[in-house]
């Protein structure tokens, strides 16, 4: 499963809230016993059963999931691959967290440098940047 994405953002009583985007994706090959384009719809069929009523166990979880559909994700791409996707898609109210108090922002260590590194390839050298950010003045 992955999160696609929230919108309706929503504050109350220092908690956020949001309708959070949801997918579970279906990837099947042909097999000696299916072709993979009837093992993707078992698949999605089996799935798009289970996803309405479900909460997942997430304490977050403020609904059921709704508008539950799926998606053939064909193209001549993944035909290329010799596979078949799906997608078989939801959305849900989550709490997102709480907000923080005006103590608990203060009590933050703010950072004043990053320090990022990350290989290009196997072979180049890595990559580093030094950041020195801006900090505020205290009066």
């Amino acid at each position: 499963m992955a999160i696609l994405g929230f919108n309706n953002l929503k504050e109350s009583q220092g908690d956020f809230y949001a309708t959070v985007s949801w997918a579970a994706f279906v990837v099947t090959r042909d097999t000696r016993t299916a072709k993979r384009d009837l093992g993707a719809v078992a698949l999605v069929d089996t799935l798009a059963r289970l996803v309405p009523g479900n909460r997942w166990g997430l304490e977050a979880s403020r609904s059921v999931p709704e508008n539950v559909r799926g998606d053939n994700l064909f193209s001549a791409t993944v035909d290329k691959a010799g596979v078949a996707m799906w997608a078989v898609s939801w959305q849900q109210s989550m709490e997102l967290g709480q907000a923080l108090t005006a103590e608990e922002l203060a009590a933050l260590d703010p950072f004043d440098t990053v320090d990022v590194r990350y290989p290009l390839t196997d072979s180049a050298p890595v990559a580093e940047d030094i950041v020195t950010l801006p900090q505020d003045q205290e009066e």
